[in-house]
C-alpha cells in the first residue's frame, strides 16, 4: 500500500509516498503444511515514484515451484519498471509492459531450469489434474512456476496499474471512496485464474491509468492497495472487503505509516 502526501502536479521531484507491505501464511497453508507462495517487492525512486509488485503462486501439484515463480514475478516487475523509468517513461505502459514482464519472467524461469532441472522425483503425482500428468509437466516445466501478478506505478500526477489473474488493486481518495480501476476479468471463476505460465499471458493482462487532480481536490488518491485473493477471501462479502480502504486510510491518519508497518503482520494474520 502507499499513502500520498499532498503534492501538486508541478511540485519538485521529492519523495511523497510511503510504501509498505507484508506477506503472511494463510490459514489453509498452515492447516495443510504448505509454504507461503506469495511475494511482495517495492521500491521508491529518487524522484518520488513508487513501484509495487505483488505475486501469488498457484500452488498445487501442477505448479510445484510457484513460490519461485511468484518471487521471480515480483523481482522482474520491479526491474522492468526501473528500466522503463530510466529510459522512456510509461507512455506505452498498457501495451508494452505486459510483453516486457512476461519476457523477463520467462527468461528468469529458463535460467532457473537450466541450473535446477525439474525432475520426475520433484513432481507430486498425486493431485495432478486429469490429462496433465507428470509427463505433461516435465515437457512444459514453465507450468511449475505459475503465478499471478499485480503491479502499481504511483507518481504525483498519475498512477498506472496492471494485473494478471485474481487479486485486488484498490485506490482510495481523500474522501474515503474505494474503487477498483482495473477492469474485471469475467473468465475468472472459483480457483481458476490466468497466469504468467500461460503461452498467451501478455494478452491476458488488464491495465488502468488514473490521472490525478490537483492536490486540493478530495478526489485525489491517497492510498493504493494491492493484495492477493487470499485477503479478500477472508471476508464474508466483497462489500466487507472494500471497507478496508477507508479503514486503512483512517488508521494512517490516526497513527501514521510507521505504526501500521509494525502492526501489519498481526493484522493480516
Amino acid at each position: 500500500m502507499a499513502e500520498a502526501a499532498d503534492a501538486g502536479l508541478t511540485a519538485p521531484p521529492v519523495p511523497v509516498w510511503t510504501v509498505m507491505g507484508e506477506t503472511v501464511l494463510g490459514a489453509s497453508h498452515v492447516r495443510d503444511g504448505r509454504p507461503n507462495q506469495d511475494a511482495f517487492l517495492a521500491a521508491t525512486l529518487a524522484d518520488g515514484t513508487a513501484l509495487m509488485a505483488v505475486a501469488d503462486g498457484h500452488g498445487g501439484a501442477l505448479h510445484c515451484r510457484s513460490e519461485r515463480g511468484s518471487r521471480f514475478a515480483a523481482e522482474c516487475a520491479i526491474a522492468v519498471l526501473r528500466t522503463w523509468h530510466e529510459q522512456a517513461g510509461f507512455a506505452h505502459f498498457a501495451r508494452q509492459f505486459p510483453i516486457s514482464l512476461v519476457t523477463a519472467w520467462r527468461e528468469r524461469v529458463a535460467a532457473d531450469l537450466a541450473t535446477h532441472e525439474l525432475t520426475r522425483a520433484e513432481v507430486p503425482v498425486a493431485g495432478l489434474p486429469p490429462g496433465r500428468g507428470a509427463d505433461h509437466l516435465l515437457a512444459n516445466p514453465v507450468l511449475a512456476y505459475g503465478t499471478t501478478v499485480l503491479v502499481a506505478v504511483v507518481r504525483a500526477d498519475r498512477i498506472w496499474l496492471a494485473q494478471l489473474g485474481d487479486g485486488d488493486c484498490l485506490v482510495v481518495d481523500g474522501g474515503g471512496r474505494v474503487r477498483r480501476p482495473v477492469p474485471p476479468d469475467d473468465t475468472l471463476a472459483g480457483n481458476m485464474t490466468t497466469s504468467l505460465c500461460q503461452q498467451d499471458a501478455a494478452t491476458q493482462f488488464r491495465t488502468a491509468q488514473v490521472v490525478e487532480p490537483v492536490a486540493s481536490d478530495p478526489a485525489r488518491v491517497r492510498l493504493v492497495l494491492l493484495s492477493t485473493d487470499g485477503y479478500a477471501n477472508a471476508f464474508n462479502s466483497d462489500r466487507d472487503f472494500l471497507q478496508i480502504g477507508g479503514d486503512y486510510l483512517n488508521w494512517l491518519d490516526e497513527q501514521g505509516p510507521a505504526a501500521i508497518a509494525r502492526q501489519l503482520p498481526a493484522v493480516l494474520t
